[in-house]
């Protein structure tokens, strides 16, 4: 393998590990819109409990 080959390699590599990194966060920040919103669902399922 020559340093050229090595190199692109290399930053091939580092594109997929960065691509993905974005991905995961991008996961994480709508797990926590979801769990948002279910708190907000559950918030008003207890208060129609609460007016029965």
């Amino acid at each position: 393998m020559n340093k050229t080959s090595f190199l692109r390699t290399l930053v091939a590599i580092m594109l997929i590990f960065g691509f993905s990194s974005c991905g995961y966060n991008g996961l994480v920040a709508l797990d926590e819109e979801v769990q948002q919103s279910w708190g907000q669902v559950e918030n008003q399922y207890q208060r129609r409990a609460d007016l029965i």
